[in-house]
This record gives structure tokens, C-alpha cells and sequence, in this order.
């Protein structure tokens, strides 16, 4: 027991360095390139960049910290013999892989209660701040931006622009500015197959977003709410996947490593192919759907890994 609890230490230990290294190395250079293409920001402008960007950047290189702080936990138990230490004290491999899953299934929590809690509003000020913060404010006149899940607007600066709405009610806005300052919308409504003009109403911007889609832009309560949507379904399957790499790389590399330890270099080959074999079916289950592709993915790796573990002697 004591042994298990000092490998989840050491797992653990690994990870918090690895991830904390990568997203301030990620921060570094997100600051260094605004720097050398915005040459008359202030400093006081990069700093708060850097802090808005830190934690999402932590979250986003998460998965890949999982990855890699296994592959350090397999060279140290290499390097300093713990296949003898085990095999004297009777501790099954098994083992040793249930206490990578287990802190792997922690820390994704973590990292779900974090994105949740404050993640996914620094991640949506992180891509505001590359459109508007070292723009002076300006609007991206020509750009499309998000309004809601099926809702977007263009041309927000421009004299003329267009709202397209969708949704159980599809329709087009088209707005013009008047020389008095005063908005004149137009809507013609698909469904019952109206035009009206809209007296005495704005469009509320406040969820406006440049039409980068990130997952990690939105809750994962408000995706649920949003599910009938593709963009909902879309959001839903990106952070399950999401938290399913964090939990399930660090399993897989541990088990195939531990399943090929009889070959001095095929072992680090069979601990790297869990992280390619997960993108390729994700990838291919995209042509499913997001939540049946998922859904698909998450079913074969779990008997996969069932099957892996099985083996494991």
C-alpha cells in the first residue's frame, strides 16, 4: 500500500510539474508573438494578457501533461527497478495501473470543475482579446460573430448588416444605420414566411463572439441546455472527449507499455500509440455525429481497455 500511494505521489507530482511547465511556456510565447506583432503595446497590456491566458492555456495542454507525466512515471520505475521491488512484495501490475486511473480520474475532475467554475470565461476573454484588446477596441466590421448557438451576425460596424437566426424558427435581420444614429430592422421569418420591420429593439450583443468555435468558450451546462443544436452537440462531445483523453491516456500508455516490457524500445513505441490510436478514432467517429461518435468512441476504448487490462499477467 505504501508503494501504491508513493506511485500516485509521483504521478501526481509529474503531472502538476509537466502541466504547469507547458502552460507557462505556451503563455510565453502567445506574449512574445503579440509582442513582435503589436510592437507599441504597453506592458501593462501584455501582462494581463498573459493572465488571462494562463489558465486556459493549463486546461487546454492538460491532456498532453496526462500523456507525458505517465511516460515519466514509466522511465523512473525503469530506471530505478520498481519491476523487481514489485515482484518481491507481490504487487500485481494491475495494480499500478488502477492508481494512474484513479489520479487521472482526479485530476480531469479537477480540471472540469475549474473549467466550469472560471476556465471557460478566461477563454472567451482570451479570444476577445485577440480580435478587440490589441485592436484598440475596434469591431471586426467584416468578420462573422457568434450570437448564440445558431445565431450569428455580420457586419456589426458597417452601415448594413445581417442577423441570420436559426433554430425551430429560422430567420434573416437585416439592419441599417440611419443618419440619425437610429437602427431600422427588417426580419423575414422562413417559418411562416412573414417580412416585418422591428420597431424599437436592439440586438443584444452580449454574448457576441468571434466565430472561432472552442469547446472551451462554453459551460458544459449551457451546451447541455443546447443539445438539440448541432453547435450544443457539437460543444457536448468536445469536452467529453476532452475529459475522456485526460483520464484514458495516461491508463492506456501505462497498460500497453507494461504489455510489451519485455522489449527494451517496442514498450515506448506500445506507450505512444494510445495517443495516436485516440485521435484517429475520434476523427473517424466525427462522421457519426458528435454525440454518436462519442458515444462509439467511448464504448470501444472501454472494452479495449478491458481487454488490455485482462491481459496484463
Amino acid at each position: 500500500m505504501i508503494f501504491l500511494r508513493f506511485i500516485g505521489k509521483k504521478y501526481l507530482a509529474y503531472l502538476a510539474g509537466v502541466s504547469l511547465s507547458l502552460a507557462a511556456l505556451y503563455t510565453l510565447v502567445e506574449v512574445l508573438e503579440k509582442l513582435a506583432r503589436y510592437r507599441e503595446v504597453s506592458v501593462s497590456l501584455l501582462v494581463h494578457y498573459a493572465a488571462i491566458v494562463f489558465i486556459p492555456s493549463f486546461m487546454t495542454l492538460f491532456s498532453i501533461s496526462a500523456f507525458l507525466a505517465a511516460i515519466l512515471l514509466l522511465r523512473e520505475m525503469v530506471l530505478r527497478d520498481y519491476s523487481i521491488l514489485m515482484a518481491v512484495y507481490g504487487i500485481h501490475i494491475r495494480r499500478v495501473v488502477v492508481i494512474v486511473g484513479l489520479c487521472s480520474l482526479l485530476a480531469g475532475t479537477g480540471i472540469m470543475v475549474l473549467h466550469e467554475a472560471v476556465g471557460y470565461h478566461l477563454s472567451r476573454r482570451m479570444v476577445q482579446a485577440k480580435v478587440w484588446l490589441f485592436k484598440r477596441g475596434d469591431t471586426p466590421v467584416e468578420e462573422w460573430l457568434r450570437l448564440g448557438a445558431s445565431s450569428f451576425i455580420f457586419g456589426l460596424g458597417n452601415n448594413h448588416f445581417y442577423v441570420v437566426r436559426g433554430g425551430a424558427e429560422p430567420s434573416i435581420v437585416v439592419g441599417s444605420r440611419l443618419p440619425d444614429g437610429v437602427k431600422r430592422l427588417t426580419e423575414i421569418n422562413f417559418q411562416s414566411e412573414t417580412l416585418s420591420q422591428i420597431q424599437g429593439q436592439e440586438i443584444d450583443l452580449a454574448g457576441v463572439d468571434i466565430l472561432t468555435y472552442a469547446a472551451a468558450q462554453v459551460p458544459l451546462r449551457r451546451a447541455i441546455r443546447q443539445v438539440q443544436s448541432r453547435y450544443g452537440q457539437q460543444i457536448v462531445a468536445d469536452l467529453l472527449y476532452f475529459f475522456l483523453k485526460i483520464v484514458l491516456l495516461p491508463i492506456f500508455a501505462v497498460t500497453c507499455f507494461f504489455l510489451a516490457a519485455r522489449y527494451a524500445v517496442a514498450r515506448w513505441i506500445y506507450a505512444g500509440l494510445p495517443y495516436v490510436g485516440l485521435g484517429v478514432g475520434y476523427a473517424c467517429t466525427q462522421l457519426m455525429g458528435p454525440l454518436l461518435g462519442f458515444s462509439v468512441l467511448f464504448t470501444v476504448a472501454f472494452f479495449l481497455l478491458g481487454y488490455f487490462f485482462a491481459k496484463l499477467k
